[in-house]
């Protein structure tokens, strides 16, 4: 499981790192799983937090490389929600980070869930 979830998007962010560099840009998306803020098989939910970390540190380096992790969420709730949402954790002290959460995930309320 780490080998899939943690181990190949890092390979393939070190491997994209040295064009990174000589572009002086980057962009990477992550697949990510809400199940890293807790729940769920704790290797899975490891991994899934470890990437998280990954994609936060690559969106620090000063090459800017845009990093971003989403995230889809099957609801249940009723026929007329939307089948999916997708949420991107930004890094720490990003635009869209909060000042109630300091860890960049932005509060419930910011997006629109109570």
């Amino acid at each position: 499981m780490q080998a899939v979830n943690l181990r190949g998007p890092a390979l393939i962010a070190k491997a994209a790192l040295a064009w990174w560099t000589r572009q002086r840009s980057g962009s990477l998306v992550n697949i990510g799983s809400r199940t890293w803020l807790g729940g769920g098989h704790p290797g899975y939910a490891a991994s899934k937090a470890g990437l998280v970390g990954l994609t936060r540190s690559l969106a620090l380096t000063p090459i800017g490389v845009r990093s971003k992790a989403v995230a889809f969420l099957v609801s249940d709730q009723s026929p007329a929600s939307p089948a999916w949402s997708s949420t991107s954790v930004p890094a720490p002290n990003s635009p869209s980070s909060s000042p109630d959460d300091p860890a960049g995930g932005g509060s419930s309320r910011s997006r629109g869930r109570a």
